[in-house]
Parts: structure tokens; C-alpha cells; sequence
């Protein structure tokens, strides 16, 4: 059996197949994946047997964490019967991707809740509630605060924040147009 991270690159070696066939006096080879990568991650060099990554990009704890390869190999005269051979797909941290951000209108002096069709991030590994936006430029006429403590300014919010209509963006009077900039993090450094 072999593993393979995540986010491994195109021709990573998982590592060899062997064989052994005690009438056969040249070499074993013809290596050949028979089934189990109907995506075509994966390949194998049909003269040595090693495994390798062929396409990564559908590579993905979250989706296939564990592939069940099945291999023949010729000896010059005859094929093998099928050998399977296991490959655990390691988990790594997938970073939190940006879905929507589309902003919000509101009234001069009003408030507006910013919905998550409004402001959206997903991230495979993580729960909304671990999401985390850091505000690294505030609004300049108004600011940003939870429904569960108006009044407050706030510098930082979650993506179940948005999810569950607690953050709004509260607006000043003034006669300008706002917005603020924004990190995410997922708490588990992407």
C-alpha cells in the first residue's frame, strides 16, 4: 500500500509495484493499471511499475480519500492475475476560497445585513464557524457589528456570522460610498 499527499504534484512517485515469477528468466514488466483510476490520477511506468501522479487536479482527501488500484504485469508470455494495491490520499489544509463578494447597497443612515449571498467563503477542511474574516481596512462612514451586540464595532467575523444574518454594516449619514478589505484565515493556517 502507498499514500500520496493531497496536493501532490503531477509525477510524484508513490512507489514501486513488484513481482516475482520464478519461471520467468527476463525481465517482468508490461505493468498496467486495469482498474480503479477512473479519474486518471494516477499512472504506472509499465517497465519498472512505479506508480506516480498524473493528474493532481483531481487529487482531493474530501472527495476520494482512498484508492484501490488494480495491476497486471506480463512476463513475456503470460499476464499476471490482478494484484490490488491501496493508496491513502493524506489530508492537507485546503485554504478558504472566496465564493461571492459582491457588496450590499443601503439607505444613507440605515443598516443592512450582509448575507451570504452577499459575502461567501468556503473551505473543504473547515466549519463556517472556523472561517474567520480579520477587517484590515474598516469602513471609513459607517462600521461594521454583530446583531448580538449592536452598537459595537467589530474587526473580525465569522463565515457563520454571514451564514446566520448577524453581521451588518451600519451606515454613518455621511455622503459617501464605503467598504472595507479583509483577510480570511481557517484557523489552521490557510
Amino acid at each position: 500500500s502507498f499514500s500520496v499527499l493531497e496536493f501532490a504534484a503531477d509525477g510524484t512517485s508513490l512507489g514501486t509495484a513488484t513481482a516475482t515469477d520464478v519461471d520467468t528468466v527476463g525481465l517482468i514488466q508490461g505493468w498496467t493499471i486495469t482498474s480503479g483510476n477512473a479519474d486518471g490520477v494516477f499512472q504506472i511506468d509499465a517497465s519498472s511499475g512505479e506508480i506516480r501522479v498524473f493528474d493532481n487536479t483531481l487529487l482531493n482527501f474530501e472527495t476520494t480519500a482512498n484508492y484501490v488500484l488494480n495491476l497486471t504485469v506480463h512476463d513475456g508470455a503470460n499476464t499476471s492475475a490482478t494484484q490490488t494495491v491501496s493508496i491513502s490520499v493524506v489530508d492537507e489544509n485546503d485554504i478558504p476560497m472566496l465564493q461571492t463578494n459582491l457588496g450590499v447597497s443601503v439607505v444613507e443612515g440605515s443598516s443592512v445585513t450582509i448575507s451570504s449571498a452577499e459575502l461567501s467563503v468556503t473551505d473543504e477542511d473547515e466549519l463556517p464557524s472556523q472561517i474567520l474574516f480579520s477587517v484590515v481596512s474598516p469602513p471609513a462612514a459607517g462600521r461594521l457589528e454583530l446583531t448580538s451586540n449592536p452598537g459595537v464595532s467589530i474587526s473580525s467575523f465569522t463565515q457563520d456570522d454571514i451564514d446566520t444574518g448577524r453581521l451588518q454594516y451600519v451606515h454613518d449619514g455621511s455622503e459617501a460610498d464605503d467598504g472595507f478589505t479583509f483577510f480570511v484565515s481557517d484557523g489552521s493556517g490557510g
